[in-house]
Formats: C-alpha cells, sequence, structure tokens
C-alpha cells in the first residue's frame, strides 16, 4: 500500500510538472559549467531561464546557477538548432529550482524560440537580413540589433521589445501579449492580434491591422492603414 501510494504521488508530480521557483541564492552558492557545443544558429528555450544571447567566434553556453540544476541541464545540438532545457524525468530535488542565467555564444542566430517564462537579449550581431522569433509562456525577448525583416509570433502573455530599427514586422500577437515597437521605425508594419493583445509600433509607409477580442494598436507615422477590427479592437494614433 506505502509503495502505491508513493507512486501515485509520484504520478501527480510528473503530469502536472510542479516546479517551484526561488529568487534566492542557492544554499551552497552558485556554481557554473561552460559547454562546448558544434556550430548551431537557431536557438530554442524550453524553460525559466535568463539568456543572454551574443554573437562570438565559439559556440558554446556558459551556465550560472545552482549545481543540482545544472546537473539537470541538457543542452543539445540538432541539425543546427540548439536546445535547452531541465531533464523532465521527475527526482525530488527537481521540485525546486533557482535562477539559472545562461550565456550563449555563436557566431550567427537567425531563429529564437523562448518558452515557459524565460527571459531572453539578444545583443551585438549588427543587422539582421531577416529574424524569426517565436516568444510564448509569459516570455520576454529583447532584441538589441537592427533587422531588415521581421516574423514573429508572440502568444500566452510575452513579449517582445524592439528598441532598434526593424524596417519590416510581420507579427501575430494572441492572448494577452504585446509587441514594443515603438522605437523600431519601421517602413511596412502587419499585424493580426487577438485575446486582449497590445502592439505599439511606428511605421512610414504600411500598416495592415486585424485585430479581434479587444486588442489594440497604438502607432506612431503617417502610414496607409487597411484595418480588418472586431470584438471592440481599435487603432490608435499615439
Amino acid at each position: 500500500m506505502k509503495y502505491l501510494l508513493f507512486s501515485l504521488t509520484l504520478l501527480v508530480f510528473t503530469s502536472c510538472d510542479k516546479i517551484l521557483y526561488e529568487d534566492g541564492v542557492p544554499p551552497r552558492g552558485y556554481d557554473t559549467k561552460d559547454f562546448a557545443l558544434s556550430s548551431f544558429d537557431r536557438v530554442e528555450l524550453n524553460n525559466a531561464f535568463f539568456v543572454t544571447i551574443v554573437k562570438s567566434t565559439e559556440s558554446k553556453v556558459s551556465a550560472k546557477g545552482s549545481g543540482d540544476d545544472i546537473d539537470d541541464l541538457e543542452v543539445t545540438v540538432t541539425n543546427g538548432k540548439l536546445d535547452i532545457r531541465y531533464d523532465k524525468r521527475i527526482r525530488i530535488k527537481q521540485l525546486k529550482r533557482y535562477k539559472m542565467e545562461l550565456v550563449v555564444y555563436t557566431p550567427n542566430i537567425t531563429e529564437i524560440d523562448a518558452k515557459s517564462a524565460s527571459d531572453t537579449e539578444i545583443s551585438g550581431f549588427g543587422t539582421f537580413n531577416s529574424f524569426i522569433a517565436s516568444v510564448s509562456g509569459a516570455s520576454t525577448l529583447r532584441l538589441n540589433n537592427t533587422v531588415k525583416s521581421l516574423t514573429a509570433n508572440i502568444s500566452g502573455a510575452s513579449k517582445i521589445r524592439l528598441p532598434l530599427k526593424v524596417e519590416n514586422i510581420d507579427a501575430e500577437i494572441s492572448g494577452a501579449s504585446t509587441l514594443d515597437g515603438f522605437d523600431a521605425n519601421s517602413t511596412e508594419v502587419f499585424l493580426e492580434l487577438s485575446g486582449a493583445s497590445k502592439a505599439e509600433v511606428s511605421a512610414s509607409k504600411t500598416l495592415s491591422v486585424k485585430a479581434s477580442g479587444a486588442s489594440k494598436v497604438f502607432y506612431k507615422g503617417e502610414p496607409k492603414i487597411t484595418e480588418d477590427l472586431s470584438g471592440g479592437s481599435k487603432v490608435s494614433k499615439e
């Protein structure tokens, strides 16, 4: 009977993936570890990591966090895509995680898929001809580079910030998510919003908006505007 109860308890924890995240310093302090990797230009983040992605001649990941958490990291490259996550095989110690800081070094990056409350900043790559960003699950991305063409999918109360110029933006925004793009000084912007989402953009030539579910678009500039609005959604000049 005791074995059965333990098994059922373990099943509940496994199926719910119930993990507590602690803001404090780990009991034994912080450990660090470097992961040497083969080359990659795409990144997928699958947990509540604090990530900085920087341009480098190397391809590696430097981790700073609890030693137990670092031991549980899975850092792999498959077909040019870096995947960072925790080992999903449940153990008692995995029910508590501490802040994990990651620095990703790579010569180039073309795409990011950031999930599960991750917080990511990309810097130092100059100008991207094109970039693809998918941000979900209450995650945040700050793209500190100029971009000629950005394709973005933002969902689940997530946010993308664009502090530098992005010439063309094509974005789908859903689930109370946000695009912060006033400083991007764009030429053409194409937006599809739903679920009380919000976009702030600057466009000089074209602004195309399809919005539903009380979503809002605020814009700067004098673009030609095409809009398809429903469910109390609005497009307003800032």
